[in-house]
């Protein structure tokens, strides 16, 4: 046992006095992203600060940039609501104008100018209901926002 321990003794103190051999650099794109790390660790509090100072800025003009997107969206969808039920009103005038005008249509006809006449406002009603946002925005943008980013988070 005590030759065991004493040659362990000696293996560590001959292993210290060898030269230590150099650990490899790397290179390129290994050196590239080292080197980038060590200064984002190094300078991390500093760069967190500027991110947070950086997105203060620039939160009024994003939140400013979202509504207006969402609005403007929004309130061409309702045109094309509203366009559709104009064409319902076109069609359906037109459509008398002919029946009038020729006595011998049959029934046939009423009955699909119903259901086109029915069609069209339909699409038309709920592409109004469903693109009220603008409205939404232009009442009360603090409650826009805050269903906007509840539903985002969902």
């Amino acid at each position: 046992m005590k030759t065991k321990l004493f040659t362990l003794i000696l293996v560590i103190m001959f292993v210290q006095l060898l030269p230590a051999q150099e650990v490899e650099q790397p290179t390129g794109w290994k050196a590239y992203l080292l080197t980038e790390m060590k200064g984002m660790v190094k300078d991390g509090k500093k760069l967190g600060g500027e991110v947070i100072d950086q997105l203060k800025v620039q939160v009024p003009d994003l939140v400013n940039q979202l509504l207006w997107w969402e609005g403007i969206r929004s309130g061409l969808w309702f045109l094309v609501g509203i366009a559709a039920l104009i064409m319902t009103i076109i069609f359906f005038k037109s459509i008398n104008k002919m029946f009038r005008e020729d006595r011998t249509v049959d029934e046939d006809w009423r009955v699909i100018q119903a259901i086109v006449t029915c069609l069209f406002t339909m699409v038309g009603l709920v592409i109004l209901a469903k693109n009220l946002i603008w409205l939404k925005i232009l009442i009360a943008p603090k409650l826009f926002l805050f269903q906007y980013f509840a539903e985002y988070i969902k």
